[in-house]
């Protein structure tokens, strides 16, 4: 009996065992069923991110056509950006010359206005020194009746003449002194042997300047060569 009873529970124990081993190898079954469906998770996930990237651009030695496209297109602007500006400095320039132009001739102009202020004055006061200079012409010195007369006028002529050159204003009386037509009108020519060809023979009328400028040309008789072919025709 108490065989039995040991036998009995022999076997149990057994049973148990394999069903422990039966257990541990479902379990193992189970956890690398998990594992696997835990892999191809990843797997399909790994798969949508790479399906969802953009495709590589093929790789080539050559450059791109549209850069190059660009980079002519930006090289065309610089050319015409840098003609623009040649032409801006070039009318910059122009400008600048033209405004120192303007500037110059606005200062002569103002110049010559203060140093000819005085011209039409003095072109109005040279008949008076004419009548003045007339009038003591025409008193003979050798009249002492009229001495006074003639050293009064005499002295206001001076005076009128001293006054005029405080103000640049100055007398042509060119006898015997070369042609100068930029000074001098000649009204006759005379042959003379004594003087030079266009020299001043004789004075006519004064001549006046304000600033070497002339306002009235002296008129003058000027000399010229003889003529020997008449002298041979006398002789």
């Amino acid at each position: 009996m108490t065989n039995n009873t040991e036998h009995n529970t022999t076997i149990t124990e057994q049973e148990s065992e394999a069903l422990g081993s039966e257990a541990t190898i479902n379990s193992n079954h189970t956890m690398e069923g998990e594992e696997s469906i835990q892999l191809d998770e990843k797997q399909n996930s790994q798969d949508a991110q790479d399906t969802n990237k953009p495709d590589a651009p093929p790789s080539s030695t050559a450059p791109n056509e549209q850069q190059a496209s660009l980079i002519s297109k930006l090289q065309l602007e610089i050319n015409d950006l840098s003609n623009q500006q040649k032409e801006l400095q070039n009318e910059l320039l122009r400008a600048q010359a033209e405004v120192q132009n303007t500037r110059r001739r606005l200062e002569k102009d103002v110049a010559s206005a203060h140093k000819y202020a005085l011209e039409k004055f003095i072109d109005g006061l040279i008949p008076v020194i004419d009548s003045l200079e007339r009038g003591l012409e025409s008193i003979p010195e050798e009249d002492e009746t009229q001495r006074v007369a003639r050293e009064g006028m005499s002295l206001t002529c001076k005076l009128f003449l001293e006054t005029l050159r405080k103000f640049h204003v100055e007398q042509l009386f060119p006898l015997s002194e070369s042609f100068n037509p930029d000074f001098h009108q000649a009204i006759s020519t005379q042959a003379c042997s004594k003087e030079k060809p266009n020299t001043v023979l004789s004075v006519l009328q004064k001549g006046y300047t304000l600033n070497n400028r002339l306002i009235r040309p002296a008129l003058v008789t000027v000399s010229k060569a003889m003529d020997t072919k008449k002298d041979d025709e006398k002789v």
